[in-house]
């Protein structure tokens, strides 16, 4: 009937599980999981929905990083500021879950739950002891006073310069976690501390101190929004993410695009997929990708995502060179996820602008690598060897001898060779001279705050900021535009255990297994 409005709705997210940057598997039949995009996609087009009221996020097994967290956040605060109001759920919090939870303005908890706030700690095993006891001797060269990836195989506690890192990072995360329960709950930040050294608590006695707003069950949340005192209807968020139609899709095949490119997980040569149990960052792929958005005339800018600790060094550097091939051709702007690390701020740097969120773990400007020498553990399992051998270093990657001394200056001749290289891409990429950027490297992680006060990204800032930052570069002046995921797919043929036919690869960073972490 005209002139009647639309019935008020409400938007429920839950989250159980893992959150990937972009598409989860590079196999077109493959089921995927939630992306992060979508679910800042979902709040985008919350805040400009007229007739939703109400988002509801329901927190089962919180697979966001503390960087997503804090983009989710920024979102959070717009739509309250548009006075949409926003609830969640807590089955269980820890530390995390309720750094969540206070981007809301409402937070309930389960009545049988427990709160978690009890502050941050990092806590380290150490392999050395132990691998000595067992016969293996680590190899291992270091570039970089803070470079201490490799410390857990070569010590029994942390060195002094890892100590000093990781205390700035947890005071980092500390103050900020302080600040958000201050700022929602409406208290001094020494309450706020107060109450994260008093923890854990159960459900009632967060109540009585304030930390929640409600202890209920989820299906009562729902009768609430249906039944209450003005009824919502529930907005499901597969209308809100539908994506455009063969049709539509034909119709506006013409507006300009950016194309979205993901690198998520250890970076390594060859193709992207899933090794181990986490997501892996191929060279070839992303390359790939790149390439094919430099190359598409649609396509007006790159959004570069990436979240990955880092990894093979030799890929790093290529996926850098397409980096700034394509930058030379059309604006690259990169936005950080949860970490930026070593060979993943590496390829990076090749951009000509970089986002970082607060808690992004950043920099690592460093290089470590090496071998495990297992001969001791193989004679005491009365293992023995020998061998023939045809050049004076024939034995270099040998897990079964250590580095004879002139081999060791070779390895460490390399390891500083890589590092310079490092330290030049830095400096020409952030328009930094080699001394700053040796002060600031040395393997040193930062938060993403403070690598913007050091000058190694640009600005704080998530997704949506680079996508503009992309929008403004490129001078697309049109309302609409698109944007795309370029990512290279495979089908089935591709999981078939065909034989893949290819030389040898004789490259001594290969063969080493030498990673940028």
């Amino acid at each position: 009937m005209a002139g009647m409005s639309r019935a008020l709705r409400y938007l429920k997210i839950t989250l159980d599980g893992d959150v990937s940057e972009g598409l989860s598997s590079p196999y077109w039949f493959s089921r995927q999981r939630l992306r992060f995009w979508d679910l800042v996609e979902l709040l985008q087009r919350a805040k400009t929905r007229s007739n939703l009221s109400c988002l509801w996020m329901v927190v089962k097994n919180n697979g966001l990083g503390w960087s997503q967290i804090e983009e989710l956040h920024l979102h959070l605060d717009e739509l309250a500021q548009l006075g949409k109001r926003t609830l969640i759920f807590l089955e269980e919090a820890d530390n995390k879950d309720y750094y969540l939870a206070c981007g809301f303005e409402e937070i309930r908890l389960a009545p049988a739950a427990s709160l978690g706030l009890i502050g941050l700690r990092s806590e380290l095993i150490f392999l050395g002891d132990l691998l000595k006891w067992a016969g293996v001797n680590p190899q291992i060269i270091q570039v970089g006073d803070y470079k201490s990836a490799a410390e857990i195989f070569t010590r029994h506690n942390m060195s002094e310069a890892s100590r000093e890192m990781l205390d700035s990072i947890l005071e980092d995360f500390q103050g900020r976690l302080v600040e958000r329960i201050a700022r929602r709950r409406s208290v001094e930040g020494a309450q706020a501390q107060n109450w994260i050294d008093q923890g854990p608590y159960t459900s009632k006695r967060a109540l009585e101190l304030g930390l929640v707003d409600g202890i209920c069950y989820e299906d009562e949340i729902e009768e609430e929004l249906e039944r209450g005192e003005t009824p919502l209807k529930r907005l499901p968020s597969r209308k809100v993410l539908r994506r455009e139609g063969w049709l539509r899709r034909r119709a506006t095949w013409r507006r300009p695009q950016i194309a979205l490119v993901v690198v998520e997980g250890l970076i390594q040569r060859g193709r992207s997929g899933r090794g181990l149990g986490r997501l892996t960052a191929g060279s070839d792929s992303v390359r790939k990708a790149l390439r094919r958005a430099r190359e598409a005339k649609r396509v007006k800018a790159v959004v570069l995502r990436v979240n990955s600790p880092g990894g093979s060094a030799l890929a790093s550097d290529l996926i850098w060179r397409e980096v700034a091939l394509t930058d030379g051709q059309k604006p690259v702007i990169v936005t950080f996820g949860g970490e930026a690390a070593s060979g993943g701020y590496y390829l990076a740097v090749g951009a000509r602008h970089i986002y970082a969120m607060p808690g992004t773990l950043t920099g690592s400007i460093g290089v470590v690598g090496g071998k495990f020498n297992i001969m001791g553990l193989l004679r005491a399992l009365r293992v023995e060897r020998d061998f023939v051998e045809k050049g004076a270093h024939s034995g270099l990657n040998s897990p079964m001898q250590d580095f004879d001394q002139e081999e060791q200056a070779l390895v460490r001749e390399l390891s500083e060779s890589a590092y310079r290289d490092f330290l030049e891409r830095v400096a020409q990429g952030r328009d930094l001279n080699l001394e700053t950027v040796e002060r600031l490297a040395r393997g040193r992680i930062w938060t993403g705050k403070q690598a913007r006060e050091r000058g190694l990204v640009d600005a704080l800032g998530g997704l949506t900021d680079a996508i503009q930052k992309a929008r403004e570069a490129a001078e697309i002046s049109t309302r609409r535009f698109r944007l795309v995921q370029y990512v290279e797919r495979r089908g089935l043929w591709d999981l078939l255990p065909l034989p893949r036919f290819q030389a040898p690869d004789a490259e001594l960073w290969t063969t080493l297994r030498w990673r940028i972490r």
